[in-house]
């Protein structure tokens, strides 16, 4: 029997055995017994990304050329990434801050700093990113170091805390059905943006799910899916999950449009920014309330407070939500739970107008 001695590594009769698995697929390479366990790690990190990326990472040396020639290298390696677009965008927003510097001579402190300033005044028009946008950053950074150098190198990014975004999990991010099909309708039927949102809305499955979805995957005749398995929190397995009749109607549209496979999230969000500018332009005009901004995963928050809305059982709708705890369903769906506490209270307002509860008076 093999004795595991880390992680993706394990002894062997004669030596060891460096293994991984990617995208399905086992890889492995036996070692003597006289190497050491850096160089195996150092293998499978070569290995992950010239199968990832078409090509190994280079050797981490002493670095003399600038945070400029790194990240230019970085982001040839990742070209093949769906998120290539806004990779390539946060990477642009550090080299701008750091240009030529050599990468060695870069600390923790200066990327606070930075980061700092930008929470300040980090947009065009002079205020302050907000604490996600300024964690999408730092991930971008922190992949950068971890190709380039590998999983076992020494990454300052680590060093940084990432900002708290408990101050905007009480914002309801849902938006009423009726918001979502005027922006689709000003979208062009054949975008595949479109299409994508519209499963999107109606089953609330994230980016990754929807990215992952083959056509074998949808029995239409029994209205189901095989979603994958999700590894963001506790995650969960590969597993069907029952879909809505409108659900059904998205998924053949989808179909049609070919949208399956990856595709970047940044064009899906530049379609639907562009709906929601020619509707605001509309809503003006006709002097109706304009619409505050929407991202395509709202997509997701609008469908679980429908879902809310609709049952209460809260573990069947943990389940469809993919959640691994029932507090980020509880989160998703505020703006069912909202709804639900006002006509409760309207429902109390109206038995204590009765006749019953009317004052008695006094003579």
């Amino acid at each position: 029997m093999m004795a595991k001695i880390a992680r993706g590594i394990r002894e062997t009769a004669t030596g060891y055995q460096a293994y991984l698995r990617i995208h399905g697929r086992f890889y492995s390479k036996n070692f003597p017994i006289t190497a050491l366990v850096s160089d195996m790690k150092t293998w499978r990190e070569h290995k992950r990304a010239a199968e990832k990326f078409g090509a190994p990472p280079p050797t981490p040396t002493e670095a003399t050329t600038g945070f400029r020639h790194d990240a230019r290298e970085y982001l040839k390696l990742v070209r093949s990434m769906p998120s290539y677009d806004d990779q390539a965008y946060r990477i642009e927003q550090w080299i701008a801050a750091f240009g030529d510097r050599p990468r060695a001579s870069i600390t923790s402190r200066d990327l606070r700093g930075v980061l700092e300033r930008w929470r300040v005044s980090g947009r065009a028009d002079g205020h302050g990113l907000t604490p996600g946008s300024l964690n999408r950053r730092r991930t971008a950074l922190m992949a950068l170091y971890t190709v380039l150098d590998g999983r076992g190198a020494a990454n300052i990014v680590r060093d940084v805390p990432a900002y708290s975004e408990h101050a905007s999990e009480d914002q309801i991010r849902a938006h009423p059905m009726r918001v979502w099909y005027r922006l689709l309708a000003r979208m062009q039927r054949s975008s595949k943006s479109r299409a994508r949102l519209r499963v999107m809305l109606w089953t609330a499955w994230p980016h990754k799910q929807l990215m992952a979805l083959k056509p074998e995957d949808v029995d239409y005749g029994r209205a189901r899916a095989r979603v994958s398995g999700r590894r963001k929190g506790h995650g969960h397995p590969a597993k069907w999950v029952p879909l809505l009749p409108a659900a059904v109607i998205a998924l053949k549209a989808f179909d049609r449009l070919d949208a399956w496979g990856p595709f970047s999230q940044s064009s899906m969000r530049h379609r639907l920014n562009e709906a929601w500018r020619k509707e605001n332009v509309w809503r003006q005009a006709h002097q109706h309330a304009l619409l505050p901004p929407i991202r395509p995963y709202d997509a997701r928050h609008s469908a679980a407070t429908l879902l809310a809305s609709l049952t209460t059982d809260e573990r069947a709708l943990q389940d469809l939500l993919l959640h691994s705890t029932a507090r980020l369903t509880r989160r998703y769906s505020q703006g069912a739970d909202q709804a639900r506490m006002q006509q409760a209270i309207d429902q109390v307002a109206a038995a204590l107008a009765g006749p019953l509860h009317a004052p008695v008076k006094v003579k």
